[in-house]
């Protein structure tokens, strides 16, 4: 599942917890009706920061990816200065 059908997900689970309270405070819908749409949302929660977790990883490879590539163009001289003036 993409982050944007989990972000979907994370507002249709956000409405019916919060319809489920106004039905229950109404009397209409018990308490365990409650407590079973805050644990989708929770679950959904969870799932929205594994997406993000997914997407930051993946741009940390391609970074990481694009970096080494650009290492093996450099010369001695370009990588001992890049290392001196990159570390304080």
């Amino acid at each position: 599942m993409d982050l944007e059908a989990t972000k979907t997900q994370i507002k249709i689970a956000t409405t019916q917890f919060n319809r489920s309270i106004t039905l229950n405070k109404e009397g209409l819908k018990p308490l365990t009706d409650v407590e079973e749409k805050r644990l989708k949302l929770q679950e959904v929660e969870a799932k929205i920061i594994t997406q993000e977790n997914k997407l930051l990883a993946k741009l940390h490879k391609q970074t990481l990816l694009q970096i080494l590539e650009d290492l093996k163009f450099m010369t001695i001289d370009q990588l001992i200065f890049l290392l001196f003036t990159t570390t304080k």
